[in-house]
């Protein structure tokens, strides 16, 4: 998968090819020695391990992680960046997104696990169980980054380090499905509500526990995400398009009133 992207061969390639974006590719901890030219190599860890019966990664490996996201995204934002997006790729992410669900706000196994690329009906049940024993294993942890480090993937923590520092340099955040929501949420959970004032909602995912972890973040009625297609594939795709939308909304800003143009308003 990560040669692919860093051969231009993935969706979110061709899609930021699309919309003129900006594509860097940052990896946190894949369970690879191999170094891939176009990867900028961040590893902390070769994987995460098994959360049924350990923590996920440590602490000091949940705050390096963090600092990877934190750092460059930092970096872009203070290089001129006016919009951030986030997208992740990482192999059995959506059971950890929904083991931090469960942990963090007290959530059913059952409502926040979702078929994640598509797993037939056993494969839903088998991971429905690995979240539950996962949530027994670590009731003790209480605090936001306890959990992320309990059960969390390595690309989670670094998305929340993301998310966090674009709202300390001000900059807001398009964010996309079900991965970088959960990552939204610790982040907001360890940063306070006022992180939220810098987060738009690209799509609502066909993940089961999507619509569940956009509901913790405030994102219905007026800032309810921008599509609902059905989308799953992550990568940052529903960002890539849902962003022609913000970006039309921000134009029409820059459109004269009718006491500018010179055109009656008795109509």
């Amino acid at each position: 998968m990560l040669q692919n992207f860093a051969a231009g061969g993935a969706a979110i390639c061709a899609l930021s090819r699309e919309i003129g974006a900006n594509l860097s590719v940052i990896d946190v901890g894949v369970d690879s020695e191999t170094s891939i030219s176009g990867v900028e190599n961040c590893a902390v860890m070769r994987g995460t391990h098994d959360f049924v019966s350990q923590t996920a990664m440590s602490e000091t490996q949940g705050v390096t992680a963090w600092n990877v996201g934190f750092s460059k995204a930092q970096k872009l934002a203070r290089g001129g960046a006016d919009l951030l997006v986030f997208g992740e790729m990482g192999i059995g992410n959506t059971t950890s997104a929904a083991a931090i669900l469960a942990l963090l706000c007290e959530a059913a196994p059952e409502t926040v696990v979702g078929r994640g690329t598509g797993v037939n009906d056993d494969g839903l049940q088998t991971k429905i169980e690995v979240v539950r024993r996962a949530a027994q294993f670590h009731a003790g942890a209480k605090s936001p980054f306890e959990i992320l480090c309990a059960v969390g993937g390595l690309e989670i923590a670094a998305l929340a380090g993301a998310i966090c520092a674009s709202a300390v340099e001000k900059t807001p955040v398009l964010v996309d499905g079900f991965i970088v929501s959960v990552a939204a949420l610790v982040a907001q959970k360890i940063a306070g509500e006022a992180l939220g004032d810098y987060l738009f909602f690209a799509h609502k995912s066909a993940e089961a526990g999507h619509a569940f972890v956009l509901e913790q973040l405030g994102a219905t009625g007026e800032n309810a995400p921008l599509l609902d297609w059905g989308m799953r594939l992550g990568e940052a795709s529903g960002v890539a398009l849902a962003l022609p939308l913000l970006r039309g909304a921000a134009a029409i800003f820059q459109m004269a009133s009718f006491q500018d143009a010179g055109v009656s308003e008795n109509l």
